[in-house]
């Protein structure tokens, strides 16, 4: 990302009720995921999500993944129950205060989201290092060898 941008250092709490707290997450690789139970690419990236989380849980990597349902909690909660997803922590943020839907891409706010899924990768420094649009198989080869990157600075 060219100019390098920051993640934020408050705690933001959503309309959804969530506390995203970039701050407290300072050390580690971040990878923040946005998505939808609606949104066909994102149900099949989940389980790849929702493994790396599992293989990471010792590792300094944090995986949030950010639900933009409108139904909240107890509908995410649902969706994991449903596809046995039991890695993975649950933000909402219907209103759409951490990332922006429908700016097509243009960076007037931190995390602008041309479409769903969307993966800003964070380094251990709290730099916003890229992006990733669209699915992506989280659990692979290569998905390791970037959070290794991203981890080196």
């Amino acid at each position: 990302m060219r100019p390098k941008l920051a993640a934020p250092r408050q705690p933001i709490r959503t309309a959804g009720g969530s506390l995203i707290d970039f701050g407290a997450l300072a050390g580690k690789v971040v990878i923040v995921n946005f998505w939808a139970t609606w949104c066909a690419p994102c149900v099949r990236e989940m389980p790849a999500l929702d493994r790396l989380a599992a293989r990471m849980h010792d590792a300094a990597v944090a995986v949030l993944p950010i639900a933009m349902d409108e139904g909240g909690e107890t509908d995410i909660v649902a969706f994991y129950a449903k596809h046995a997803l039991t890695h993975l922590p649950v933000f909402v943020d219907p209103s759409q205060q951490v990332g922006h839907l429908g700016h097509g891409g243009h960076w007037d706010h931190l995390f602008p989201l041309a479409a769903l899924p969307t993966t800003f990768l964070i380094d251990p420094r709290g730099d916003v290092l890229g992006y990733v649009p669209g699915a992506a198989k989280w659990d692979s080869v290569q998905a390791k060898a970037l959070i290794a990157w991203a981890a080196a600075g």
